[in-house]
């Protein structure tokens, strides 16, 4: 285990995507009425990407070494080559069986299919990865626009990370009135414009971890009561506008990130080194669990081998087992020669 590692941090992210699971495994709960958690743990990881691309974007800018082509290399060999083999073996699994698969088009190759619309139903789990796509492209020119201007860093990340809050409220706010949208899960949560401000809550946590950094640890307790309340708030469902709903939630999570981020938090080992590894194929978790798992290898698994599955319980036990299974395979022989080519090329 890397000894750089912030095991806090890991801890959120392996949380995140154990939402992301639980809330896709209640289909195969037939005789468990299981809680719906509020929080969404997408919504988690766009906060803490946006916490940890931050702190790299802003501490390069602040000593003029960003180069932008340099940073979406470092970032798309982590996030494309694994994502573009789970979509190849999607739409060859619709092409052999011979479904419609209309819904895909050449937008999923470069990220729109949700820009400024829902999200097709063809590989629905790709919405989260088109906004952070697109997140990591805009922001990292608008901020190296500081460069041409005689302004204050400080005051130009910020000024440009609430421009982007704004936005995305404003256009939540503006589509709910005039009820062009009005669902929270497959409108107001999917679309690229309305999502920006989750992943800048995280940018905006990040200036304070570089710029105020002793106020950041010394209220960082209270910072995780705040998120904690904030949770509860969310849980017992205090707050129901839609267009805001996404707000406070970024809002708790950016609330938890003080606590979680000091290296002097240290769970039992036992339990770094399980966050540690869940932390380290949640991407390939992330890619796996939904469309490839419940389209594609349960159906597969249940025609030719239900003499292996007793009861609908069982179902539930085999998703977990072989979603784990497919998502080391993937992270192992995907994503980590390509970190490895990341590194070479650095």
């Amino acid at each position: 285990m890397n000894k750089n590692r912030i095991i806090g941090l890991d801890i959120l992210r392996s949380v995140a995507i154990l939402l992301v699971l639980y809330s896709h495994l209640r289909i195969y709960c037939f005789e468990y009425n299981l809680y719906k958690i509020r929080i969404d743990g997408v919504s988690v990881f766009f906060v803490l990407s946006g916490f940890l691309i931050g702190n790299i974007l802003i501490e390069k800018i602040r000593t003029n070494k960003l180069n932008i082509l340099h940073f979406l290399i470092f970032r798309w060999t982590k996030t494309l080559p694994s994502y573009f083999v789970i979509l190849f073996l999607i739409l060859i699994y619709y092409i052999v069986t011979k479904q419609d698969f209309s819904a895909f088009n050449y937008k999923y190759v470069i990220f729109i299919q949700n820009f400024y619309t829902s999200h097709p139903s063809f590989f629905k789990e790709a919405w989260s990865l088109s906004i952070e796509e697109w997140m990591y492209i805009f922001l990292p020119l608008v901020l190296i626009l500081n460069n041409f201007f005689k302004i204050d860093k400080l005051k130009y990340f910020i000024s440009v990370f609430l421009f982007f809050v704004f936005i995305s409220i404003i256009l939540r706010i503006t589509y709910y009135e005039l009820g062009i949208y009005s669902s929270l899960k497959e409108e107001f949560r999917k679309i690229i414009l309305f999502r920006f401000d989750s992943i800048i809550f995280g940018f905006l946590v990040s200036i304070f971890y570089i710029y105020f950094h002793n106020f950041w640890k010394k209220f960082s307790l209270l910072s995780l009561f705040l998120g904690l309340i904030c949770i509860l708030s969310i849980e017992l469902k205090l707050w129901n506008y839609p267009p805001l709903y996404f707000t406070l939630e970024s809002i708790a999570i950016l609330f938890l990130l003080p606590y979680l981020s000091n290296k002097d938090f240290l769970p039992p080992k036992t339990l770094n080194y399980l966050f540690y590894f869940i932390s380290k194929i949640s991407y390939s978790l992330y890619l796996i669990n939904l469309s490839f798992m419940q389209i594609i290898f349960i159906p597969f698994f249940l025609k030719y081998f239900s003499f292996i599955v007793p009861n609908n319980n069982f179902i539930l036990y085999y998703y977990l087992i072989f979603t784990f299974f497919f998502a080391i395979l993937l992270h192992y022989f995907i994503e980590i020669p390509f970190l490895r080519l990341r590194h070479k090329l650095n």
